[in-house]
């Protein structure tokens, strides 16, 4: 029975070894091991030992996806296109995440994280913009607004804590302005199609109405 214990527990020794160096080793998404590597990922965020850490971690793997995306972009750009969609929805998971670490100082941290990171991110994210075309580009605006949303918000929480903006970030330096203009009407445009849908819907009610008085 002890021989047994002892077996299991080398074994798990070795299985989490093995995860570990996956995690830190390089891989193209190209790579046949590269599944592995994101398993590990994913292992590391579930056992994370409090959710300062587990945050952290996804804005790292956030990192990674953008990362990625660029360095297979010009010749797999639909996976690039997968890639930016997922950092989406990490850096989206990592700022829920952190919006629920209580402790004022790992807060500040955490929000400062996510300042430089973002501006990192939105960086990559318009080189990888530039390499694919232009029917790929929605999906890696979508990527490049969660991006600068994240920075913004995170600016604006450092300054309610601190009372200040730490100078050395500006996001504005990391993305071209043709760029951000491009994010800037597609979310105008959005607002607008949200805003025709709202005023829309009385009319029809108003129909209603009116046919079921004459009836």
């Amino acid at each position: 029975m002890k021989k047994w214990t002892v077996f299991s527990i080398l074994a798990m020794i070795l299985i989490a070894g093995s995860f570990a160096v996956a995690e830190q080793t390089h891989m193209s998404p190209e790579h046949p091991l590269y599944q592995l590597r994101r398993a590990a990922e994913l292992g590391s965020e579930n056992l994370a030992p409090n959710e300062t850490v587990r945050s952290e971690l996804m804005v790292r793997n956030a990192g990674r996806r953008v990362a990625e995306a660029r360095e297979i972009s010009e010749v797999n750009e639909r996976r690039a296109m997968e890639l930016s969609e997922e950092y989406s929805e990490k850096i989206g998971e990592a700022k829920r995440i952190g919006e629920r670490i209580s402790e004022s100082a790992r807060k500040q941290d955490f929000e400062a994280l996510i300042a430089n990171a973002t501006q990192h991110h939105a960086e990559v994210l318009s080189q990888v913009r530039e390499r694919v075309s232009e029917n790929a580009r929605e999906s890696i605006d979508m990527a490049l607004d969660s991006s600068m949303t994240g920075h913004k918000r995170a600016l604006e929480r450092l300054e309610e804590h601190t009372g200040e903006i730490p100078e050395h970030i500006d996001i504005e330096e990391r993305v071209p302005e043709h760029v951000r203009d491009n994010i800037s009407a597609r979310d105008r445009n959005g607002e607008q199609g949200e805003d025709d849908d709202e005023t829309e819907e009385p009319a029809d009610n108003g129909e209603e109405e009116n046919q079921t008085t004459e009836d």
